[in-house]
């Protein structure tokens, strides 16, 4: 009965869900449209304060970082300035050069001094940029007192004056620093505060997207509305403004580039005059004083060139702007063309520079040679560098191949001062060595092994490195090549000619008697092995009493008690041994050499590392008399030790009056009859009137550049028929730049400063690659051992 009379109860939940199922049409519209303002305004209370936010950061960039870092810039370059305006003043004697330098340096503290007063900077910053001020300024009234008393009395500087200018120098280094590492600090500033931005941009883009997404379900047509009023335009703006900021970023990028080719261009002009001068110097007579100066410029001048060139490759990784190549080379003659300049400082040193090459390696690979002889002249000089006796030994084996890859093994080992455990990670990071010492004591920058390790992970291998401190370092390092397809070229027509040929090598180092053991035993030869010049005696003579003579001598140089001259001369005094064939082998090729090798009857002459090719031709020629007198006449790179033909009329198209008179010393002294044209159209008239055979062309010159008149000639052959050889002289030294003067029609292209031997080779390879039928440029192009 209780039950009946009850009345029924509902939650009040159940009677907001019974109201909405009975909400009319029209409610239902006004409540999705008040959800749809609702969400409007959020919407757009989220835009516009997004919209404002990004303005504000933007205009804080723009306004205070943007002209901080300019400043920053302005400064350190105004400094730079001041402290060449300095040395200048000191050097040609000159108030108004140090005038001019004060004056750079008022500028250097100007900027600094607006960058501390700018409104909105760090504390931090603005106390820095006002203490590099003070500090600046200090040193320009020291400077502008000390090079002031120099200049009064330039005779007579007392020791208190060096002492002076020595401490100059090295608040010149602090301040450079200071200045650098402000200008870095500032644009790491301008770098945060973007990333700042896009990263606020991106949140707040993420909260108006999830808004967007419940009014689109609520509100359908009227919401997609308010996103593109409320929501799409602010975000377009923030995106405009963002796309604009990454095109000024990739616009610094390409300014940074382009000042980098012409900074490249700036110092290597000079720098060309500078090297190539001081060689010509060195060859006329001059006293021990004198040679020993001018010595110390070109050597000082070349590592310079060096850092250059460290510095350039540095900044193409920075950028991300280091490529590689993919073309068939030969390995063998790539590695012996990175070592062969390196003889001459290892044999001046008194070192051993040796090469071994596996034998399984494939002989033709693809990559990029240029890329793979820079990581070993890095290596190998490094270990030059800290190497004062033994050997460097560079090895390469076959680590892995399948059907078209190889992965190769280098290893470069030497005898010098080791590198310590905790500092082994440390040699790989830029601008570091082993210890402070070190730097002072050995030079250099400290981005070759950074460089190198680089190329080798764009490479697909790794570098690293093994060492004990006294005893010396091994460096390591694999790489990935393609095996090409092509048939490789074979050393020789065949093997036979060398088959059961008895040869006694004599050298003092084992590393390098095993060398040449497994080479010519690998061709069929018979090798007895002598580690002096009595054991070779003894060898020679067991071998006559036995009827069983050696066909053929290798012989090093070199050697304690008694040297290759003196053995070969003790050969050729006894009779019965007067027919023997010797060839010398050398760590250096040394002009007088030469003399000795003519009066003793040498029949080759060889620069250790030993190419298994270059060798192996050598000996072939050197055997078979025909053949011999057949290649002297085009093999200077082995054999050959009397100047070739070098009667060409050359036109040499060049702007710059040092440079101008550089090279036409350089090959008139070799034989050359030189004309000059000051710019590219002045060229193109020369070469018109049909009198020259070869053109150096610069690239950089007023009124029409190389590029352009390269182009007009090579139009004008493909009317007129015939073929120039061209061969690119300029200082632009960038990969790029060599591609463009390929493209243009150039043969050849040679970076300044010029090297007379490369620029030698380049002029025999392009002269006799047009006028002679089947030969081969890579004869010519490694005449390294030629001392003609």
């Amino acid at each position: 009965m209780a039950r009946q009379g009850s009345q029924p109860t509902s939650s009040p939940a159940s009677g907001r869900e019974l109201q909405m199922r009975h909400m009319s049409i029209t409610a239902k519209i006004w409540l999705s449209i008040g959800i749809f303002i609702l969400g409007s305004i959020v919407t757009m209370a989220l835009g516009q304060i997004q919209g404002r936010d990004e303005g504000r950061s933007l205009r804080q960039t723009s306004d205070v970082l943007f002209p901080a870092v300019q400043s920053a810039q302005e400064a350190e370059a105004a400094f730079h300035r001041a402290v060449r305006g300095f040395n200048k003043a000191v050097i040609v004697q000159s108030a108004s050069e140090l005038e001019g330098a004060a004056e750079d340096c008022r500028v250097t503290i100007g900027s600094l001094r607006g960058i501390a007063r700018m409104i909105g900077l760090a504390h931090g910053r603005s106390s820095q940029a006002k203490g590099l001020a003070i500090r600046i300024e200090q040193f320009l009234k020291d400077a502008s007192q000390t090079y002031g008393d120099i200049l009064e009395n330039p005779a007579d500087i007392t020791p208190q004056a060096q002492a002076r200018m020595r401490d100059l120098a090295e608040r010149i280094t602090s301040l450079n620093a200071a200045l650098r590492s402000a200008r870095e600090e500032f644009s790491q500033d301008l770098h945060q505060q973007l990333s700042a931005v896009q990263a606020q941009s991106a949140h707040q883009r993420m909260i108006a997207l999830i808004v967007l997404g419940i009014t689109l379900a609520v509100a359908a047509v009227l919401v997609n509305f308010t996103i593109r009023r409320a929501i799409t335009g602010p975000l377009l703006r923030i995106n405009a403004e963002l796309s604009h900021e990454k095109e000024r970023a990739e616009d610094a990028s390409r300014a940074k580039s382009e000042f980098l080719a012409n900074m490249s261009h700036e110092i290597r002009t000079p720098m060309n005059g500078v090297i190539g001068m001081t060689e010509l110097v060195l060859e006329t007579e001059l006293n021990q004083e004198q040679h020993e100066y001018v010595s110390t410029v070109k050597s000082s001048a070349e590592a310079l060139l060096t850092v250059i060139n460290d510095i350039l490759d540095f900044s193409k990784v920075e950028a991300g702007k280091l490529d590689l190549e993919e073309v068939p080379f030969e390995l063998s003659e790539t590695l012996w063309g990175a070592l062969n300049p390196l003889s001459i400082s290892a044999d001046q040193k008194g070192l051993e520079l040796l090469l071994e090459i596996d034998a399984e390696l494939p002989q033709t690979v693809l990559g990029d040679p240029g890329r793979l002889r820079q990581i070993i002249t890095n290596l190998a000089g490094n270990a030059l560098k800290f190497t004062q006796q033994g050997e460097i030994f560079i090895a390469v084996k076959l680590q892995s191949r399948e059907e078209n890859q190889a992965v190769l093994h280098f290893s470069v080992k030497d005898t010098g001062i080791g590198i310590s455990q905790e500092k082994q990670s440390a040699i790989f990071e830029p601008f570091t060595q082993a210890d402070g010492s070190t730097t002072r004591r050995y030079g250099g920058t400290g981005l070759g092994l950074t460089i190198s390790r680089q190329l080798v992970n764009m490479m697909g291998g790794r570098l690293w490195v093994e060492s004990c401190p006294g005893v010396g370092s091994t460096f390591h390092f694999t790489a990935n090549f393609g095996i090409a397809r092509c048939a490789p070229e074979h050393v020789s027509t065949g093997l036979s000619p060398l088959e059961g040929i008895s040869v006694l090598i004599v050298d003092d180092n084992l590393t390098n008697r095993t060398i040449l053991e497994k080479m010519v035993a690998r061709w069929g030869m018979r090798p007895m092995l002598a580690d002096n010049g009595r054991a070779a005696i003894a060898a020679l003579e067991r071998a006559e009493a036995n009827g069983n003579r050696f066909d053929l001598i290798l012989l090093d140089v070199c050697m304690p008690e008694m040297d290759g001259f003196k053995l070969c001369e003790y050969v050729r005094r006894q009779p019965e041994m007067m027919g023997l064939t010797v060839m010398m082998l050398s760590s250096a090729a040394r002009r007088e050499d030469v003399v000795r090798c003519r009066e003793l009857g040498i029949a080759a002459y060889l620069t250790k590392p030993l190419g298994q090719k270059e060798l192996r031709r050598t000996v072939q020629n050197v055997l078979d008399q025909t053949a011999r007198k057949s290649s002297e006449a085009r093999s200077a790179a082995h054999t050959r030790l009397s100047a070739p033909d070098k009667n060409l009329r050359v036109l040499l198209a060049e702007d710059n009056e040092v440079n101008q008179r550089l090279a036409t010393a350089l090959l008139k002294k070799h034989g050359y009859t030189v004309s000059v044209a000051k710019n590219g159209a002045e060229a193109i008239s020369a070469f018109e009137t049909g009198q020259f055979d070869l053109i150096l062309m610069d690239i950089q010159m007023p009124v029409m550049s190389g590029l352009e008149a390269t182009a007009n000639i090579r139009a004008q052959e493909q009317l007129t028929g015939g073929h120039i050889p061209i061969i690119a002289l300029t200082a632009h030294a960038m990969s790029e730049d060599r591609d463009l003067c390929l493209q243009a029609g150039m043969d050849d292209f040679i970076s300044k400063p010029i090297k007379i031997k490369t620029l030698l080779q380049a002029i025999d390879a392009v002269s006799l690659r047009s006028f002679r039928d089947g030969l081969v440029e890579a004869e010519y192009a490694s005449s390294n051992n030629c001392f003609c």
